[in-house]
C-alpha cells in the first residue's frame, strides 16, 4: 500500500490522536508549569475538552461539522496566545501554537480525506 493510498482514507487512529491531542491541550498549562494566567488556563481547558469530545464523536459517528469545528479550534489555539495576551508565557504559548498547528493540519487532512464521501460513507467510518 502506497503512502498516497494511506493518506486518502480517514483512519480511526486519527480520531484517537485527536482525543490524545485534546488531553495534552487540556493539561498543557500544568505540563508547562504556566498556571498563573487564568485566561490561558481557561482557554486550554475549554479547547482541550472540546477537542476530546469532537474526536470522540468522530469515532462514534462522523459528520463533516466535527472536522470543521476541530479545524477552527486548532486555528484558535494557534492564535490565542497573541489574542488573549499570554504570549509572554513562552512555554505555554509555544505549546499552544505548535499544538494548534498540528490539530489544524490533522483536521485539514481529515476534511480532504472525506471530501468526496457521501453521508452514508461518513456514517460507516470506524465500523
Amino acid at each position: 500500500m502506497t503512502v498516497n493510498q494511506l493518506l486518502k482514507t480517514h483512519r480511526t487512529w486519527e480520531d484517537y490522536a485527536g482525543m490524545g491531542l485534546g488531553v495534552i491541550v487540556l493539561f498543557s498549562p500544568w505540563l508547562t508549569d504556566q498556571t498563573s494566567h487564568s485566561l490561558a488556563v481557561t482557554n486550554a481547558t475549554l479547547a482541550g475538552i472540546l477537542l476530546f469530545i469532537l474526536a470522540g464523536l468522530e469515532i462514534m459517528r462522523l459528520y463533516r461539522w466535527h472536522e470543521i469545528v476541530t479545524l477552527l479550534v486548532g486555528a484558535w489555539l494557534f492564535v490565542s496566545p497573541y489574542i488573549l495576551g499570554y504570549v509572554a508565557l513562552t512555554p505555554l504559548a509555544t505549546w499552544h501554537v505548535g499544538l494548534g498547528a498540528i490539530i489544524a493540519f490533522l483536521a485539514l487532512l481529515e476534511i480532504w480525506q472525506d471530501w468526496g464521501l457521501s453521508d452514508e460513507d461518513l456514517g460507516a467510518h470506524g465500523q
